[in-house]
């Protein structure tokens, strides 16, 4: 079960979605939407893979995790990890403009309280 954006979100636009590889898992999925920018900016791409928790990350239950893209050599997207219910969640937005925050509210996940 994915959960639905519980906010209002008649401006955000769901563009499509379908099955993806992820590294060692089965039965993934790759989802995208587009959510509206505000004073003139372009919009802002997320994308949220869902995988079953394979226990290949170390995530707990509840906690939604800050990926350090630094660390991979970019500072480019937002990258947030959890786990809900057996499954694992990476969503993704392209741009700084807090488009990744704010559609992780929007899904229910709680906010970063942990990095990787």
């Amino acid at each position: 079960h994915i959960p639905a954006p519980d906010q209002p979100v008649e401006a955000i636009k769901f563009r499509g979605g379908g099955e993806c590889h992820l590294p060692k898992t089965k039965g993934a999925a790759h989802l995208r939407w587009d959510i509206p920018a505000h004073d003139g900016q372009p919009d802002s791409a997320v994308s949220m893979f869902v995988a079953p928790d394979n226990g290949m990350l170390p995530l707990l239950e509840g906690v939604t995790y800050a990926v350090n893209t630094r660390a991979c050599g970019t500072d480019g997207p937002s990258l947030l990890v959890w786990k809900k219910d057996g499954m694992m969640f990476c969503l993704i937005a392209e741009s700084q403009t807090g488009s990744c925050e704010k559609f992780r509210g929007a899904m229910g996940a709680p906010e970063p309280t942990e990095g990787l």
